[in-house]
């Protein structure tokens, strides 16, 4: 008996590893609506990803488990404008107004348009923060808006409703004709009936202007889903062995 108890306790922790599997391994980002195809039509060109990155223009962002937190990453720019990004977490509709939430471009001539990079960072914990649900698609909007000052001001500075690219409103504008971002997952991830989907992707920004910053690499943002450490899902793992060898002993016992 003593050996099933063991037994019992060994496969009861294998079937937990086995059942718990990191939430990496169902997406937690997702892209409603808008149109597919490449980053670059037409004759345009974009220097921070390869013409022909597929992904979607007109997208809206959703997150579909509040519990995983978001890490906001600038990747690049190719803009003479000031361009940002920002987040309202106090749901005031003021994406600009706490540097803390907010990363954004110097004027300066072009000088990271070779590809991406890895700039500053913002993680934030959407579990409290009060979200929009859409049932349609299962998820809560992310309130992050881009824009463009087309100045030397930043963020604080008064904004032209036609220089912002909201979630939730952003238009599909794959000419250029308005500001926007195009939302790319990469080539690893999948697209669902709800649009594409995934734990990683890309904003791409237009930020509406001429010369050298000729289509959606603008200005760039990465949002990754954090993972959860690998230290909580043993001792979730664990816990689980624990629960079964009580379970067992007390059938045994009975």
């Amino acid at each position: 008996m003593e050996s099933l108890k063991v037994w019992g306790a060994a496969g009861t922790m294998v079937l937990a590893a086995a059942t718990f599997v990191p939430h990496d391994a169902d997406a937690a980002l997702l892209a409603d609506g808008g149109v597919t195809g490449p980053v670059a039509t037409g004759g345009a060109t974009n220097d921070l990803v390869d013409d022909n990155t597929f992904g979607v223009f007109g997208a809206q962002i959703y997150i579909t488990d509040r519990s995983r937190p978001l890490t906001f990453t600038f990747r690049g720019l190719e803009a003479g404008f000031r361009n940002a990004f920002g987040l309202d977490l106090d749901g005031d509709g003021d994406f600009f107004n706490d540097p803390s939430t907010v990363l954004f471009s110097e004027v300066v001539a072009p000088s990271n348009d070779t590809g991406l990079i890895n700039g500053a960072s913002i993680t934030v914990d959407f579990s409290s923060i009060p979200l929009a649900f859409n049932s349609d698609v299962n998820g809560y909007l992310v309130p992050f808006a881009l824009a463009t000052w087309k100045t030397a001001g930043g963020p604080g500075d008064p904004i032209d409703a036609g220089d912002v690219a909201e979630n939730g409103t952003n238009p599909v504008n794959a000419d250029g004709s308005a500001v926007n971002f195009f939302t790319s997952f990469g080539p690893s991830n999948t697209w669902g009936e709800s649009g594409p989907t995934g734990n990683r992707l890309v904003l791409l920004f237009d930020d509406n202007g001429a010369g050298d910053d000729d289509n959606h690499d603008d200005f760039a943002v990465e949002i990754a889903v954090t993972p959860l450490p690998a230290a909580a899902w043993f001792l979730i793992t664990a816990l689980s062995g624990l629960f079964g060898m009580r379970w067992l002993r007390g059938r045994n016992e009975a």
